[in-house]
């Protein structure tokens, strides 16, 4: 009984510093994705910016597809040290006018800008699987257009 404050103690302190260099313990896998910027062009093109927080061990995927024909993207793993997240920026671009609608006197009106799915501050958790759509729509021509973000597990 002595020494039982001082056990505890000791122990209380491991299982701090544990929790500490493995968050992931507590956290599990994830991509934190916050939307930072949207930029539209008057032709259709949309810069899009975003910043993520990730767990080690976890991959983030951009995909953008018109129809079945894949336009490129990219990836990213979460790796600080220690097994801490790791933080990331990046910028997209895409399109979200395939079919050449014209644009509206003030750009921010354009009918098309209402095919983009996110906004500037949003903020979502991702877990391994789940996807973020950036913008997910059909031409009249039955074409599917979308792009995303998505957590893989390394």
């Amino acid at each position: 009984m002595k020494y039982l404050g001082l056990i505890v103690a000791i122990l209380g302190s491991i299982i701090l510093l544990t929790l500490w260099a493995f968050p992931k313990v507590i956290t599990g896998n994830y991509a934190e994705v916050t939307i930072t910027q949207i930029t539209p062009e008057p032709n259709g093109h949309i810069k899009l910016g975003l910043s993520m927080v990730s767990s080690a061990g976890t991959t983030k995927v951009t995909e953008f597809y018109d129809g079945a024909k894949y336009l490129g993207g990219g990836r990213g793993s979460g790796s600080g040290p220690f097994g801490r997240p790791s933080t990331e920026t990046e910028i997209d671009e895409f399109g979200l006018n395939p079919e050449n609608i014209p644009s509206a006197d003030k750009l921010e009106d354009s009918p098309w800008l209402t095919r983009l799915l996110v906004h500037v501050g949003e903020t979502r958790r991702l877990r391994i699987g789940e996807k973020l759509y950036f913008y997910d729509f059909t031409t009249a021509d039955t074409v599917r257009h979308y792009g995303f973000i998505e957590a893989l597990a390394d």
